[in-house]
């Protein structure tokens, strides 16, 4: 059934090496802020004092330094997910959720499909939800959609046709 697919797929999800890196890094933000934690080797290139440009531009924008001493760091910016042939949107409100409220990685979505209705029915249970500012559905082929925002992750799960094609095409193309 949907559930049990849906779940297992979290738990996947869950497994993945840049969800993991940012679960970690979640933890150890905590542990920092609560005065428990020690500084630890950067678990991202970008954090490396020698890493260059987004390290440097941290820096210029009024970020902390590597000492962790200053102003606290900007978090990173939420996690972006795309699913591609979403249909009902089981699975992307299920990983929005997982992903959110689960791991407490932040994470936005969107969600593309050529059925209309079922665009709009996501769209007002997102609203209905309090989500609309970091969910959002639109209608359109896979094949002639461009993202508005990059995503970092791409799900097709069940797309009918040549959507799963399609999926792929566009997140090799991201």
């Amino acid at each position: 059934d949907k559930f049990s697919q849906v779940n297992e797929f979290l738990k996947l999800l869950g497994h993945t090496g840049p969800v993991r890196q940012l679960v970690r890094r979640q933890q150890r933000d905590v542990l920092q802020a609560e005065g428990l934690g020690t500084e630890e080797e950067p678990l991202f290139a970008s954090e490396a004092p020698d890493s260059g440009t987004q390290a440097d531009s941290s820096s210029s924008s009024g970020g902390s330094s590597s000492s962790g001493r200053g102003a606290p760091e900007a978090p990173p910016r939420p996690l972006h997910i795309l699913d591609c042939g979403c249909g009902s949107s089981h699975l992307s409100f299920g990983t929005y959720h997982y992903l959110n409220h689960v791991l407490d990685v932040p994470a936005t979505l969107g969600g593309v499909d050529v059925n209309r209705q079922l665009m709009d029915r996501s769209n007002d249970h997102a609203a209905a939800l309090g989500l609309g500012g970091s969910v959002r559905f639109e209608t359109a082929p896979i094949g002639d959609y461009s993202p508005s925002v990059r995503p970092d992750i791409v799900l097709a799960l069940h797309a009918c046709d040549t959507a799963t094609d399609d999926a792929l095409a566009l997140a090799v193309k991201q």
